[in-house]
């Protein structure tokens, strides 16, 4: 929509504020707002506490549906929702799903109802801190996985699932911080946003490589060992563009992925549970590259 200047004084101008956006938002004449400035843009935004609510139905859905109900909600920062269900089945599924959701408590819970509230606010989290947290974890599960593989500790495998959910709570939580309040530096949130994603697809690939080898625990050839070191190093060397970004280092991580990509195209090894450890170090590997090119924006 467009809006007419309105001069007051020499040094001073005004515009109207659409009155749909007054009314939802409760401002009251003598309520202050605030206005922040993004290069040739101002956003307008409501100081005070909005709370967003919804309702869902997960009736005759299975667990993964309502699942991805759940996330999809808290991922878009909603505080306040009223979840209907039919079965028992159903019910133990959100409560399962919602305690892993930072900030989120179920408040009600009824034969048909669950009333989930944002109880903990989440506002004082520090996106910043939680993408460091979150590398760490990432470059973390990455060496416990080859480490456990390479000593075919089947036990001590099991342990990466945790870690992947651990993971994911942090990045789910970082996900809603940046759709409720955006980053400081307002141009960086979908950028940031995008690599906390491909993060949380990383860390999943390193689990379902577990799974793979705990379920078959066959005795990996070097050569796929070497390049599943080497793609944990080329994680650790994004760590470092990302803090330290420049054309040195651009240069090297990405001379070092290709090189990595042909030795992964070259391996033979195409017994079953290899080839689909292979298939995952691939799949990495294009998640890094994803990340590395989202970097480069973040640099512009």
């Amino acid at each position: 929509m467009k809006r007419k200047i309105i001069r007051i004084a020499d040094r001073t101008s005004a515009i109207t504020i659409p009155k749909d956006w007054i009314d939802k938002n409760n401002i009251d004449k003598g309520s202050y707002i605030e206005i922040q400035e993004i290069n040739n843009s101002l956003i307008i935004k409501n100081p005070n506490n909005f709370i967003k609510r919804t309702e869902l139905n997960v009736s005759d859905l299975n667990e993964d549906l309502i699942w991805r109900h759940l996330i999809t909600s808290y991922r878009k920062g909603i505080d306040e929702l009223i979840i209907r269900f039919k079965t028992d089945e159903e019910s133990i599924a959100v409560e399962k799903f919602a305690k892993d959701l930072i900030g989120w408590i179920i408040v009600e819970f009824n034969n048909s109802n669950i009333h989930i509230k944002e109880l903990v606010s989440n506002e004082n989290y520090n996106i910043d801190e939680l993408l460091e947290k979150t590398f760490l974890l990432v470059m973390d599960i990455s060496s416990l996985t080859l480490e456990d593989i390479k000593n075919r500790d089947i036990k001590a495998l099991k342990v990466i699932r945790h870690r992947d959910l651990t993971i994911n709570r942090y990045i789910n939580l970082s996900l809603r911080l940046l759709n409720k309040y955006g980053y400081h530096n307002y141009e960086k949130t979908n950028s940031l946003y995008k690599i906390f994603s491909l993060l949380e697809e990383i860390g999943d690939e390193y689990n379902k490589i577990a799974l793979i080898y705990r379920k078959n625990p066959v005795i990996l050839n070097k050569k796929i060992l070497d390049c599943f070191n080497d793609l944990n190093l080329l994680i650790k060397e994004y760590h470092e563009l990302f803090y330290n970004f420049n054309n040195e280092k651009l240069i090297k991580i990405h001379l070092d992925a290709e090189l990595l990509k042909e030795k992964l195209i070259n391996l033979k090894d195409k017994e079953n549970a290899s080839g689909e450890i292979i298939s995952g170090l691939k799949t990495i590997l294009h998640l890094i590259k994803s990340l590395i090119e989202e970097n480069m924006v973040l640099s512009l």
